[in-house]
């Protein structure tokens, strides 16, 4: 019954991707979870970002995204650094060390895209993206 639901498969799948991701993580030397990978990724993509905002964005609450940006910020791969516009707020930028790890997690994320589970062709890989799409919306 359970392999029958959309939920338990999509669970399979994070745990398989979860599984590739630890290898990859390993081979480079990352020290990163997935999740912080792309955090990184995405702040590197939308530079100057506030906390929240950027919780917003990956629709999770601050404090979620608190525990997740910690080990970024003792790692110095992020800074947090005042708005020159409103100095109350914060804005999350990469350090130099951050900015040269995310091209390597970008590397790795595209070595990443080459081997998903179930070798699917560009047509499959094009729709599952499609559906997911839809589904997250």
């Amino acid at each position: 019954m359970p392999s029958d639901l959309i939920g338990f498969k999509v669970r399979k799948l994070h745990n398989l991707l979860g599984k590739q991701w630890i290898q990859l993580s390993n081979q480079y030397d990352l020290r990163l979870s997935p999740v912080q990978a792309g955090i990184l990724v995405f702040i590197d993509e939308h530079t100057g970002l506030t906390q929240k905002s950027l919780a917003g964005l990956l629709g999770v609450d601050a404090s979620t995204l608190s525990q997740a940006l910690q080990p970024l910020l003792d790692r110095s791969l992020i800074q947090k650094k005042s708005d020159p516009f409103d100095r109350r707020k914060l804005q999350m930028v990469l350090s130099n060390e951050g900015q040269q790890l995310v091209e390597v997690i970008k590397k790795v994320f595209a070595e990443r895209q080459k081997h998903l589970p179930g070798n699917l062709n560009l047509n499959e890989l094009q729709t599952l993206h499609a559906l997911l799409d839809k589904m997250i919306k």
